[in-house]
């Protein structure tokens, strides 16, 4: 008597399945000579088996199992079909599961770097406003320092040069000032 049989699967037919990568459909285990599988199937006292192989990602990773203990010839070529067709399809849906899974992960990932990059951009975005803030400041103060030590006078010419000065000396671009000296 096996203990808990329906728990137990013969293991050497389902790994002599894998490895052979076809299915195995026995009519009555009892009669035919397994040499070595022998064992697991007089132990488990099988008689119909069905053992069909499960294809995840282009390769075999298991295989689906059926057995009776007490009907002989309980399975026969449409049962092998069906089962194969459920194998195929069962395949199809653990490719989908761990595709979806690796594209979750691959997301995350990306959807991660992505907040690094945004954090390093934030940085340096901060960074750089500082220091226009205090370009400006030392540009502000530079220039108002030129206009009030090297500007001597307050003639409406010299007002207009110094406002000159001063727009000129809030852009960044070069500026180029002709006229007489």
């Amino acid at each position: 008597e096996v203990e808990n049989p329906s728990l137990k699967v013969s293991r050497s037919l389902v790994s002599q399945v894998v490895q052979s990568e076809t299915s195995l459909l026995l009519d009555d285990a009892r009669d035919v000579p397994l040499g070595d599988l022998a064992d697991s199937v007089k132990a488990l006292g099988l008689r119909s088996v069905l053992v069909v192989p499960l294809r995840i990602l282009g390769q075999v990773r298991g295989a689906l199992y059926l057995d009776h203990r007490f009907v002989p010839r309980l399975f026969d070529a449409g049962s092998q079909e069906l089962l194969e067709g459920f194998a195929a399809h069962a395949g199809v849906v653990i490719e989908s599961a761990l595709l979806y899974g690796e594209s979750c992960r691959q997301l995350e990932e990306l959807e991660k770097g992505s907040r690094a990059v945004a954090q390093e951009l934030e940085k340096a975005r901060q960074t750089a406003e500082r220091q226009r803030r205090l370009l400006a400041e030392r540009l502000k103060v530079d220039r108002d320092d030129f206009a009030s030590r090297s500007l001597v006078g307050n003639s409406p010419e010299l007002r207009k040069l110094r406002d000159l000065l001063r727009r000129a000396g809030e852009s960044l671009l070069p500026v180029l000032l002709l006229g007489e000296s």
